[in-house]
Parts: C-alpha cells; sequence; structure tokens
C-alpha cells in the first residue's frame, strides 16, 4: 500500500477511489460515502469510518485510556493528526459513535453537510446538536 499511494495502511480513500489490501475496506468505503457529503475535518471523519466501518474491539477502553491524561477534550478534535492513532482513532470513533447513538445518524449527517472545513465545525455544530462541541465532549467522556 505505501508504495502505491504513499501512504502506510492498510487502504486510503482519495480521489474517488478507495485502495486497500483487503477485498472489502467498510472503514474507507465509509469515506468515500461521506466524502460526498462534507468536510468536517479528520477528527469526524475519521470517527464516522471508525464508528461504522470498524469492529469495536476495546475502542471504550483505549479512549478512556488516552483521556485520562487531562488534556483538553478539543486537542483531539483540533490536533488529531498529532496524536497517537491507536489512542486518535479509538477517542474520534467513540465520540461520534455516541452522537449517533444518542442523536441519531441524521444528525451526524447533518453536522458533515453544515461542514466544508474543520473551521465550519465550532458553528456547524452548536447548529446542529444544540450544543457547544467542548459540551458535548464532557458529556461524551463523562458517560466513558
Amino acid at each position: 500500500m505505501a508504495a502505491g499511494t504513499g501512504h502506510y495502511a492498510a487502504g486510503v480513500t482519495f480521489a474517488g477511489q478507495v485502495h486497500s489490501t483487503s477485498a472489502c475496506h467498510d472503514h474507507e468505503l465509509v469515506h468515500l460515502v461521506a466524502a460526498e457529503m462534507g468536510d468536517p475535518g479528520r477528527f469526524f471523519s475519521e470517527g464516522l469510518a471508525v464508528a461504522l466501518g470498524d469492529e469495536p474491539r476495546g475502542r471504550r477502553r483505549v479512549a478512556k485510556k488516552a483521556l485520562s491524561g487531562g488534556q483538553p477534550l478539543t486537542r483531539w478534535v483540533a490536533g488529531f493528526d498529532g496524536q497517537d492513532p491507536d489512542a486518535a482513532y479509538a477517542v474520534a470513533g467513540t465520540f461520534v459513535r455516541h452522537l449517533i447513538d444518542t442523536h441519531g445518524m441524521e444528525k451526524v449527517r447533518a453536522l458533515f453537510r453544515a461542514s466544508r472545513s474543520e473551521a465550519d465545525v465550532p458553528r456547524a455544530f452548536a447548529a446542529t446538536f444544540g450544543q457547544g462541541l467542548e459540551d458535548a465532549l464532557a458529556t461524551w467522556r463523562a458517560d466513558l
């Protein structure tokens, strides 16, 4: 995969195409569909792909451990790529799964539709979910 795409991964989606080492890569297929809706940034894009396309495999435990350091929760959203990948994917995936379970998939779709860049997320999140992102993150963290 790295030789063909320049990315060390089991799969990547770009330019409307899924490239994978698997015959079917649900995570990457979620990216393919979600990209048509909007772009709320890597945290939400990867979170949706993890929530819908990956097996749970102890994600809640990994997310809880990652958050035990007391770092600001918005750091995970704004700095997704700067975090340990296992922790970042677990945090994003469990948060987006929480949004789906508590607010429904239509609200998550509305967030994607309202976001054309990561900069749109705070406004779009508040308009979609009726609360600020920081408040939603704090509620989710308490539920872990």
